[in-house]
């Protein structure tokens, strides 16, 4: 006899189940309808572009759970909660579909692979939610908050996914056990159910299969209306648009502001200046804390979680919009509403952000905390006029002199007085010659310590060979520090400025020490019109090594561990060229920290910190320094002149001067080279990639 089963068997009425699941479906879709209601209380999102881009990704990262499965215990669990599901929801429509069209696909050997698919997806879903529940309520991971609505949802799940077996094994017990037994040990839970109940008799066996399959459909639409339609749980729909709708500009690009008379596009004061994809954003994060545990700032003690911002304006959100779409009153929100700074969230909270960008490499549903972050900033920038009074002084010197170091004695030369070095102001705009303009930076010209490096890598360029301008004064700040702390007006008046300079002495690769720098010119300058070729000065330094245009000395370093510049590394995904470097003229014992790369911790110099008094809490170069003597090694290498500083500086705090010290990677190439016999001086083009 031809493998089958009959879908109905011993259920009167089963076809009411279709009513139910109308219902069911139509509560579901009011509450995901009332969500996106909600959103519309905002400002409109540019309409997605790529399409074909964004499908292949959200694949990747929905179906495929690319980014959750970065760690093994939650990713796993997930996995196999996700595809439990995704296989039984397949396994009920093919039920539907051999039933109710007559299309008999539940039949011979397809049956008997269904009924084993079926089963080793469902045990594995029961497994994941077994993971799930010890990990939050036996281990308590410190990240994962307080949730009623996740325990009821586990609790939903665990209920379908058991009540299913026990539906299936009285079933097999009652028919398949006597009448056809090699069918039934293709299904594995229920098969192992039906042989615990196979002696209590077929009218109770009848009874009981009726009871539970009633049970286990009313628990499933149950869960499908509310968890899915009205909870946390709505992530299972929603996050994939918000995959799907995930910023495809550089990592490190922030969003340009074009037009600053419309007061509405200056930063987020309220949830009717954030964007659509802000408020998916918010509405979607199912609070699982990946971003609080990398948070530098939540990590040393400061008031600020990335998960607690985000959650903020969600809540702030639902409060300023009515829940149901028939009261929404035209776009959904209240009339008059509520600033977020100051009443919702405080004014330490978005002023502790170093812009790391770790919140957004970690979250697997692209939820983006820190771009939000600047989007308060601006507004309490350029709207209300706040900032943090060291970070004001900053800009005012930036707004004034071109750079943010109000206390600096030099000038934007000095640092080169004995090097001469070609000024494109003599050379003047040519098509003859070198169109390599090394960009010494604010850091590299004004502060002491920086400044070595940048005679380091002059000096460098000069032993290879390589033709190369400086702007000298003629060079102001890019700009970064002042869009990092939300001022976008100056950042773009100074911007202008640069890219007109830029152009006038047509400049097409530009060099910098500087990955704040590096990331503004490359990622951020091209939606003002400056469009350049950009390259880091470890990836300039790699290049040459790798064609023998610089020769070193034997390592003499005996042990080095590197730390990655959040702008070089999460931002801009350069990892190997300054490991490169660091082993050719450091050696071979390269120790890496317990985070490094994509998940190095920052130093705390970024988002404009470096200029600002941190009193709260640890200092986050304190505790970089101590995960980098943990590592044994007598140097730290670093390649970004805040970097440095925040290392020395913390070198400096716990008085581990005798332990271990701070250079830039163009230092030990300096060093390398001190005793080196000079190469012929001539003219080399070095390849960039």
């Amino acid at each position: 006899m031809t493998p089958t089963r009959e879908i109905y068997w011993n259920i009167s009425w089963g076809l009411a189940v279709y009513p139910i699941a109308i219902i069911s479906i139509a509560i579901m879709a009011l509450g995901i309808y009332a969500r996106v209601n909600r959103w519309r209380a905002g400002r409109p999102s540019e309409k997605p572009s790529e399409i074909s881009l964004r499908i292949w990704r959200t694949l990747v990262n929905a179906l495929g759970q690319a980014r959750i499965l970065r760690e093994g215990y939650a990713g796993v669990m997930h996995l196999l909660i996700f595809w439990g599901f995704v296989v039984l929801f397949i396994g009920t429509l093919l039920v539907m579909v051999h039933e109710d069209f007559h299309i008999r696909v539940l039949q011979g050997n397809f049956y008997l692979g269904y009924k084993l698919a079926l089963n080793i997806f469902g045990l594995g879903a029961i497994v994941g939610i077994l993971m799930a529940a010890f990990r939050r309520y036996v281990i308590k991971a410190r990240r994962l908050d307080s949730d009623r609505a996740f325990a009821i949802a586990i609790a939903f799940i665990f209920v379908i996914l058991v009540t299913g077996f026990l539906v299936e094994g009285f079933r097999i017990a009652a028919t398949e056990l006597t009448q056809h037994p090699d069918w039934a040990p293709w299904s594995l839970g229920g098969y192992g159910v039906a042989l615990i109940v196979r002696g209590i008799g077929e009218p109770t066996l009848l009874t009981l299969h009726a009871a539970t399959w009633w049970f286990h459909m009313i628990t499933a639409f149950t869960f499908i209306a509310f968890c899915i339609g009205w909870s946390t749980q709505s992530h299972i729909l929603l996050a994939p648009v918000n995959v799907f709708l995930m910023r495809l500009r550089p990592k490190g690009a922030l969003k340009t502001i074009a037009d600053f008379k419309d007061k509405g596009a200056l930063g987020m004061g309220s949830v009717r200046d954030a964007v659509w994809k802000d408020l998916v954003d918010s509405d979607v994060c199912v609070r699982c804390g990946r971003c609080h545990e990398r948070c530098p700032a939540a990590s040393t003690g400061k008031p600020l979680s990335p998960r607690t911002i985000v959650q903020k304006i969600k809540n702030q959100l639902h409060m300023e919009t009515v829940g149901l779409p028939w009261h929404s009153g035209g776009n959904g929100a209240r009339p008059q509403p509520n600033p977020i700074v100051g009443q919702n969230i405080s004014d330490d909270e978005i002023w502790s952000c170093t812009t790391c960008g770790a919140c957004h490499y970690e979250c697997p549903i692209f939820v983006e905390p820190m771009t939000k972050i600047v989007e308060l900033r601006r507004h309490e920038v350029m709207v209300r006029g706040k900032m943090p009074e060291t970070a004001q002084v900053a800009m005012v010197s930036l707004q004034k002199r071109g750079h943010p170091w109000t206390g600096t004695p030099h000038m934007r030369t000095e640092w080169a007085n004995d090097l001469n070095l070609n000024q494109l102001s003599k050379a003047g705009p040519s098509e003859g010659r070198s169109n390599l303009l090394f960009w010494v930076g604010c850091s590299g010209a004004l502060v002491d310590r920086n400044m070595l490096v940048s005679q380091a890598m002059a000096r460098i360029l000069q032993r290879a060979g390589v033709e190369f301008y400086v702007l000298g004064n003629e060079e102001t700040c890019c700009g970064d520090p002042a869009r990092r702390v939300g001022n976008e007006y100056l950042f773009q008046s100074l911007a202008k400025k640069n890219i007109k300079i830029l152009q006038h002495y047509q400049v097409k690769t530009i060099l910098t020490t500087c990955p704040h720098c590096f990331n503004t010119f490359k990622n951020e300058y091209p939606d003002l019109g400056g469009v350049f070729e950009v390259v880091h000065h470890t990836q300039f330094i790699a290049s040459l090594l790798a064609q023998g245009k610089l020769k070193l000395d034997p390592p003499s370093i005996q042990s080095l561990t590197f730390h990655d510049p959040c702008y070089l590394g999460r931002h801009n995904d350069v990892y190997e060229p300054p490991r490169s470097v660091a082993q050719a003229a450091g050696g071979s014992d390269i120790r890496e920290m317990v985070r490094s790369r994509e998940r190095s911790f920052c130093c705390g110099g970024g988002g404009g910190r470096a200029w600002m008094e941190e009193t709260i809490g640890t200092r986050i170069n304190q505790m970089r320094t101590r995960e980098a003597l943990s590592t044994g090694a007598s140097i730290v290498g670093t390649a970004c002149p805040f970097c440095l500083q925040m290392f020395e500086d913390g070198i400096k705090g716990i008085d581990a001067g005798e332990r271990i010290r701070v250079l830039d990677l163009a230092e030990l190439v300096g060093q390398a080279l001190q005793t080196t016999e000079a190469t012929p001086r001539q003219v080399t083009e070095v390849p960039l990639g």
